[in-house]
């Protein structure tokens, strides 16, 4: 009974014992393994003491499962244990085992302190663990806060490790709802000096957005149309596309009734970039700029600009746009401008040729007054 009662605080302390000797302890000890006994072996030895505290809880079919699996052989391996601590855990919430629950009450408490130790190997543990119902449905607003300081973090690791975690949480309705907290972070790290931290953080907008209806979300949807724009010009093709994808899927949430400022004014501003990418060297890009400008064109109620988007290529496209939506064309222009210093060849030539005509349009509209 006591062993059953301290399980959560000691499955925490032998596993952060492990991940300190494995990742940071190994260079020492390794020096010195061959004056130590294996029974003696600070690693060999938690790494026992771990099984035989699971057997004594009852979980030995478990340690036999991670062993089957090389669990086991991960968890001492620095390049791997990771992976290791990731099979730990998934065994755990693949047997719904009971203690669970008070584990995460464990790693959430630890969590408390910013300065923490083995912090990775809590988070790694902790993202597997929300997979269990159970767990998912004791998730709080401290929770979710104190997850949220952790991105403060100058670790690309912890971030990305973080955002990962997200995907989890649009599996659980509980957590969905709780989302909120942490947007303004997921958006902050669209501005991240790290390169690989800006395009996870696209890859886990796309897999949220599949998961956040208008209804619960417009206002982190609302943000993020802004947050995109600047993503539309970049010369990493990874990058580009995946802001455009996201941006396609914001807009077919998008109805006729939900179209109000500052929502409608920054559609519009970001009109004449869709049209201009339809000469996106990326084939890809070039597909969903059209699917998104017929997106907008129905949410705008411009049927006839609708079938013109869906059939025409870019030169009859800003020539009906300009014909249909003239006193649109100063604001049009402005958008054009921005595009002269598009890494992009094709796009800038379109930009410039759509200038011309907006100039013309709007020397015409002046000599008329």
């Amino acid at each position: 009974m006591e062993v059953q009662s301290f399980f959560s605080s000691l499955f925490l302390a032998l596993l952060f014992q492990i991940s300190f000797f494995v990742l940071e302890g190994g260079a020492e000890i390794s020096q010195d393994q061959q004056h130590i006994a294996e029974w003696v072996d600070p690693i060999s030895s938690t790494v026992e003491a771990l099984k035989t505290l699971m057997q004594s809880c009852g979980y030995g079919d478990h340690v036999s499962s991670i062993q089957r699996h090389g669990g086991w052989g991960l968890l001492v391996n620095p390049e791997r244990h990771y992976d290791g601590v990731t099979l730990l855990a998934r065994s755990l919430v693949v047997n719904n085992c009971w203690h669970n629950r008070p584990l995460f009450g464990s790693i959430i408490k630890f969590l408390q302190d910013p300065d923490c130790k083995n912090h990775l190997t809590a988070l790694v543990l902790l993202t597997e663990l929300l997979q269990c119902p159970d767990v998912a449905a004791v998730v709080d607003d401290i929770t979710i806060r104190i997850l949220a300081n952790w991105f403060r973090s100058e670790e690309p690791a912890t971030v990305k490790l973080l955002l990962q975690m997200l995907e989890v949480f649009v599996k659980h309705g509980n957590m969905v709802r709780r989302l909120r907290i942490l947007q303004p972070y997921v958006l902050n790290c669209c501005y991240s000096s790290n390169g690989d931290i800006v395009l996870e953080t696209l890859r886990v907008l796309k897999t949220l957005l599949s998961h956040l209806t208008w209804q619960h979300s417009s206002s982190f949807l609302i943000q993020l149309t802004f947050t995109l724009a600047p993503f539309f010009e970049e010369v990493s093709e990874h990058l580009r596309l995946a802001a455009f994808e996201i941006y396609g899927s914001v807009l077919a949430k998008v109805k006729k009734r939900s179209l109000v400022f500052p929502l409608k004014h920054q559609i519009l501003n970001l009109l004449v970039a869709l049209v201009l990418h339809l000469q996106d060297v990326n084939s890809d890009v070039a597909l969903i700029c059209r699917s998104a400008l017929c997106h907008t064109a129905a949410v705008l109620g411009w049927s006839k600009l609708k079938a013109v988007f869906a059939e025409k290529d870019v030169w009859n496209i800003l020539g009906a746009l300009l014909e249909q939506e003239t006193d649109k064309a100063l604001w049009f222009l402005k958008q054009c401008v921005v595009r002269f210093s598009s890494p992009q060849v094709p796009v800038r030539r379109a930009a410039v040729w759509f200038a011309g005509m907006a100039f013309h349009l709007l020397g015409a509209t002046l000599s008329l007054s």
